[in-house]
């Protein structure tokens, strides 16, 4: 799917995702699902490119987008998009009862 040098990427976007999520909703039950390239390009002195992720947060109880910008091979950025459906139709990765119940971020 990926090369080496893909793969090395794709790992540090994850991992900046993980730690962005798990800091913004103070919670380590988190699943990052899939992570795709974006066409959309930021067209600076040097680009920067647009990276999808899927992550599921049980505390809020529904899979979230967010967006990676790279850079260099460099994550510069990463924000929320809000609720989306995950590529892949993956499942919810906890069972259904207390999904979504009220929390204190």
């Amino acid at each position: 799917m990926y090369d080496e040098v893909d793969t090395k990427l794709i790992e540090q976007i994850r991992t900046a995702v993980a730690a962005w999520v798990t800091d913004t909703f103070e919670t380590n039950e988190i699943v990052i699902g899939e992570i795709a390239e974006d066409n959309e390009i930021y067209e600076g002195e040097e680009e920067a490119v647009r990276y999808l992720v899927d992550v599921a947060v049980r505390s809020i109880g529904y899979w979230l987008v967010v967006e990676a910008w790279v850079q260099s091979e460099e994550v510069l950025s990463i924000s929320n998009l809000g609720e989306g459906i995950p590529l892949n139709d993956l499942e919810w990765p906890w069972p259904e009862e207390g999904r979504g119940e009220e929390n204190d971020w």
